[in-house]
Formats: C-alpha cells, sequence, structure tokens
C-alpha cells in the first residue's frame, strides 16, 4: 500500500531512534529585562564583555516604548544565564536544546557564548534556535546576545515566548507534499498520495506513528483511516506513500498526524484530496440594462453578437492569452489546500484573479478560461473551514 524512498543525503548524522519516550515538559524562562546598546561591535557578541555601564530594558516590548523612540539602526540585547545539567539529561537523544527568543523586529543574530546559533528575518516570527551540547556551559554562567537591525518603524525584542527547553518535533521536521487535489473525472476511485518529511536538521532516522484521516469536506464523515509505524531520515525513509480507496466521489481532505518515538509534540498536515466538480447550469444571462425607456421605441439589441476589435480587442486578448490563461494556480491556491500554505496573503491573489478572469470570460466566452476559473472554484469551495471561512 505504501511505500517508502529516501531523499537527500546528510553528511552530519544524528540518531534519534530509540525504543523508550524521553518526553518531558521541563523548561528554562529566559529573563525577562536584559542589557540594551545602540550602535555595532562584534566585540558585544563575546562572554567576557563588560556591559554594566549597558541600559536595561524589557524584551516585551519595542526599545522605542522605552527611551528610544525614532532610532532605527541596529542594537544590542545581552543577558546571562545558568543552564543547568537536566535539561542535558532530558535531550541525550539529539545532543540539543531549543532556545527561544521570542519576535524581533526586522532581523536578529544570536550568539551564545561568542558562537552565532542562528539568524531570522520577519517582525512577527518566533524565534527558535536549536543549539548543541558542546556550545553550552553546564551549570555555569551562559551569555547570549542578539543583534537586532531594524530598518524602519517599531525595533527590537518585542514578545513572545522566551526560554531554553526540550527539542520538539517540530524543530527538526517539516511535513510537506507536492500533490494537488486530484479531481472525479471517472469511476475510479483510488488515489496515490505522498507526504514528504524534510528534516531542518541532519537526523539518521526517526521511528514514530502515523496516522491517516480522510473525511468528507462538508458532513465530516470519515472515509478512510489508517496508522503505520515509520522509520524516516536520511539513511532511513523521507516519503511516504499511501494509496485511498474511495467508495463515492466526494470532495474530501486528508489529515496526516505524526508522534515520534523519542520527542514531545504532534505534527498535522492537512490538505485537500480530491473534489468533485460542482454542476453549473444557465450560467450566463446576456441582456441590456435599461433603466428608462419609450412604450413602442426599444430598439432589439442582442449582446450576444457584440465583437470587439481594434486596440481594445488587442489588450483583452493579450489580457486572456498572456496573462489570465498562465495563471500559477499552485501557487494562489496552495495555502487553502495545504495547511500550512506558502504564501499567507494569498486569497487577494486568488481574487483578484477571478476578479478580471470573469470580466474577460463575459467579453470572449473562452472556453479554457471557464474551465480553470470553474477549477479554482471549485477547489475553494472544498477548502473551506467549518465557520465557511477560507
Amino acid at each position: 500500500m505504501k511505500k517508502f524512498n529516501i531523499l537527500f543525503p546528510l553528511i552530519c548524522l544524528i540518531v534519534i531512534s530509540c525504543t523508550t519516550r524521553q518526553k518531558t515538559s521541563e523548561s528554562l524562562e529566559l529573563p525577562r529585562e536584559w542589557k540594551f546598546q545602540t550602535g555595532d561591535n562584534p566585540e558585544f557578541s563575546k562572554p567576557d564583555f563588560l556591559d554594566q555601564e549597558w541600559k536595561t530594558i524589557n524584551v516585551d516590548s519595542y526599545w522605542e516604548t522605552q527611551g528610544y523612540a525614532g532610532y532605527d539602526g541596529i542594537s544590542w540585547y545581552r543577558t546571562k544565564v545558568v543552564i543547568p545539567s537536566s535539561l542535558k539529561k532530558n535531550n541525550t537523544t539529539l545532543k540539543t536544546v531549543r532556545i527561544s527568543l521570542g519576535q524581533i523586529d526586522d532581523v536578529d543574530e544570536a550568539y551564545l557564548n561568542g558562537k552565532k546559533i542562528g539568524e531570522t528575518m520577519g517582525w512577527d516570527t518566533q524565534r527558535t534556535y536549536l543549539v548543541p551540547f558542546d556550545l553550552i556551559e553546564w551549570d555555569k554562567e551562559n551569555t547570549l546576545s542578539i543583534r537586532v537591525s531594524d530598518m524602519g518603524g517599531n525595533g527590537g525584542m518585542h514578545g513572545g515566548i522566551y526560554s531554553i527547553s526540550n527539542v520538539r518535533l517540530s524543530d527538526i521536521v517539516i511535513l510537506k507534499t507536492n500533490d494537488k487535489p486530484s479531481e472525479f473525472k471517472s469511476s475510479d476511485l483510488k488515489f496515490d498520495k505522498t507526504l514528504l518529511f524534510n528534516f531542518k536538521v541532519p537526523v539518521e532516522k526517526m521511528e514514530g506513528t502515523i496516522h491517516v484521516k480522510v473525511y468528507d469536506a462538508v458532513s465530516k464523515a470519515v472515509l478512510f483511516k489508517n496508522e503505520d509505524h515509520i522509520v524516516v531520515g536520511s539513511k532511513a525513509d523521507s516519503v511516504y506513500r499511501i494509496s485511498v480507496q474511495l467508495k463515492e466521489p466526494s470532495t474530501c481532505k486528508i489529515d496526516y498526524l505524526i508522534t515520534s518515538n523519542a520527542l514531545a509534540d504532534t505534527l498535522k498536515f492537512s490538505t485537500l484530496l480530491a473534489y468533485n466538480p460542482a454542476t453549473r447550469a444557465n450560467e450566463h444571462f446576456e441582456y441590456p440594462a435599461i433603466k428608462y425607456s419609450v412604450p413602442g421605441k426599444i430598439m432589439p439589441f442582442e449582446l450576444g453578437n457584440i465583437e470587439f476589435g481594434g486596440y481594445l480587442y488587442e489588450r483583452l486578448n493579450a489580457n486572456l492569452t498572456q496573462r489570465l490563461l498562465k495563471i500559477d494556480e499552485t501557487g494562489i491556491l496552495e495555502c487553502y489546500y495545504n495547511r500550512p500554505g506558502k504564501q499567507t496573503w494569498v486569497g487577494e491573489y486568488t481574487g483578484k484573479y477571478l476578479h478580471a478572469a470573469s470580466r474577460v470570460w463575459h467579453s470572449t466566452h473562452n472556453a479554457q478560461l471557464k474551465t480553470q476559473m470553474d477549477r479554482i472554484v471549485d477547489i475553494l469551495i472544498g477548502c473551506q473551514n467549518e465557520d465557511g471561512y477560507l
């Protein structure tokens, strides 16, 4: 029913397969008040740098609200923390801990004891970095230094989760699929689907369980369920394949739930498995818009016989052939049928496309464009959440 493939080779490998679960919620909260200094100097990242003269500010609020209004540019944050060896004991399978540094506006470079542990861009992105054991001074004082670059508006650390904790499954694995929703076109109700495991860090082998559920997108009735033991990683399997046999055509979704034998957390990935095209009738009516008329003086006007020519025809045809018929459907729809998707503002693009396409179709009646619009709408209908929103 399923087949596993190796997706990619990795040079430096971490073995995290184990028979006993090492799941614990222990974590160390980081201070909310850090040392702060505007300007830039690579010495600021070093643990032996003397920061006694620096100001102290709260990392739950932008620096503009704490005496630095109007400042844009580079600043540094520093704090010291004792990391207990108990965290080391709870993460022996990965020999790594998880450091969460909240949200930072706009770009950060994070250092532990003078060694860079990561960088991220995005004012509303939660910073999470995995730190190897050999960078940590266990049961001793460690120095965290954050270089922040603010390009305008508010800047700096401004809230979120600040902690050192155990590595979670979501820290090392991203689930995705390259499959598009299938359309029911015949009596064949069997679909072959794949789920990809992309590892953020080198992993030799990871054991766990995958739960698969297929259900009707409207009624939520369960149509198919399956549970499998999985072994994935660079020296194991990185693709999960499954065949789903349905009894009748239905717009349906598929949920994957992944748990690991070694790590806490449950990963969920949902996508639109298949959609049933809606039956459409009396789709287009052509009539003149008449507000005032003189009885007996109305001249028949057949809109269906109108043909455009000249410059207007050239522009309509260019919009049709060069833009609308070449739209990247996956690009504007993937955020809906794969959750999470790639583009958070994709709804704006989909609406603009359908608006432009419907106006051009009214003038051209292009069959390919109509089929494309119908397909997009059918997929959007299938992707609706329980509250009706996309």
